[in-house]
């Protein structure tokens, strides 16, 4: 494993019809990383499968001990402030 983060860069579209392609790029790029990068800077249009697959993702690598840091857009970002999810990208709760 190296020490360097492995990069992952979202769609411009996050939307219903690429969420399995979506979750299976995240859940590949996780195994095997040391630490992410979640480059959401282009994400213009998110739906709420797309961020349950990406709530689902960032606990995955909570549990398995990968930081994530997150690079927003402001569409984006706006989004999981408004739906409340934006803590759960970056400490996600444990049931």
């Amino acid at each position: 494993m190296s020490d360097a983060a492995t990069t992952i860069v979202l769609d411009q579209r996050l939307e219903l019809a690429n969420v399995k392609a979506l979750h299976a790029e995240l859940l590949r790029t996780l195994k095997g990383s040391s630490a992410l990068v979640v480059d959401a800077s282009r994400v213009e249009v998110i739906d709420s499968g797309s961020a349950q697959v990406l709530v689902a993702f960032a606990q995955a690598a909570f549990d398995a001990r990968v930081p994530v840091r997150w690079t927003c857009s402001p569409a984006f970002d706006a989004f999981f402030t408004l739906t409340a999810l934006k803590d759960a990208l970056d400490s996600p709760p444990h049931p």
